[in-house]
This record gives structure tokens, sequence and C-alpha cells, in this order.
């Protein structure tokens, strides 16, 4: 439970401590992946309305959710939340998609140590795509890491970036070392 306001309700000229959607974003992804969920409160001035900040807000919000919602909404915390960095994992609830978010753009190559072939099998991946974009990803894995070539440029600016690992049938089970 948590506000996007300066407090639990509505200050007048608190806009400047309201949270920004990256925050939000970040924020959902971290609790989602450790098996929380996340209640925003949503201040409303004396008079019922929305100040423009928090329209703006909801609105990129939003526009988020439409390109990385899949990764969130009717998803389940992992075996392992995070990568210890920057990416959090959620799985689909039939277990047979592996989601891994980025809090920022990874740049040429998303590495996620977690799926190296010393943890994890991933014979029965059939197919791996960025949620967003139609560009088509190549991956290699080795002992340590699994490598995801991605676009020179950022397909789409997002507070994240979630990439859907597509399983023939269970996600494979990892190692926990």
């Amino acid at each position: 439970d948590k506000t996007m306001g300066a407090d639990w309700y509505w200050i007048r000229n608190a806009t400047d401590k309201y949270k920004s959607a990256k925050e939000v974003v970040h924020m959902l992804m971290d609790m989602i992946s450790k098996n929380g969920n996340l209640l925003l409160n949503v201040p409303l001035t004396p008079d019922g309305e929305l100040e423009t900040e928090t329209i703006s807000l909801l609105t990129n919000l939003g526009k988020c959710m439409d390109l990385i919602g899949e990764a969130v909404f009717s998803t389940r915390a992992w075996v392992v939340a995070d990568d210890g960095g920057d990416l959090r994992f959620t799985r689909s609830k039939d277990n047979t998609i592996l989601y891994i978010t980025s809090l920022v753009w990874p740049g040429n190559e998303l590495r996620i140590k977690t799926l190296g072939s010393s943890r994890i099998v991933l014979k029965s991946l059939v197919n791996l795509s960025m949620l967003g974009s139609q560009e088509k990803l190549t991956y290699r894995q080795d002992a340590s890491e699994l490598v995801v070539k991605l676009p020179a440029t950022v397909p789409f600016e997002s507070p994240a970036y979630s990439f859907r690992l597509t399983f023939s049938g269970q996600i494979p089970v990892l190692n926990l070392i």
C-alpha cells in the first residue's frame, strides 16, 4: 500500500514530491517478483478532482502497462525474484512462460546470470521475444549466463522492458545452488 503523492492525502502545492511513472513501475515490478502486490493511493483534491500531474502519471503508467502488462497481470513470482541487479522475474500462472523485466534499457545485450546453463537447461525454450516489439531476438547460453542480442536502438521509451521466454512445457527447474 503506497502513495503516489507527498502523503496519504492531498496536500496543496506538493506535486513536486509525487512519484514518477518510472518509480511506480519499478516499485510494482519489484513487489510482484517477490510475490507481492501494489495498492497505489492516488490523491484527490478536496473537490474530488485529479491534478494534472496525477493524470500525467496515470497516463504514462497506462502506456507502460500497454507494453509490458503481460509480464504483470495474472503472473506469479518465480523461484527467484531478481538477477542481482535491474532484472526482475515473473511467470505465467500455468508455468510455461518466464518473463524477465529490465528496469533499464540494457544496451546491445541482455545478460541474465540466473539463466546460465550451469543453473538451468533451456532445451524446451521455443520462443524468446520482447513485449511491445516485433523485432526478432537471438540468444546464446553458456555456463554462466543467457545473453540476448537486442536491437541496436531502443525500440520505444518505457520505464521498464519485458522479455517473454516461452517453453514447450513447464519452465525448467532452476538449480538454486
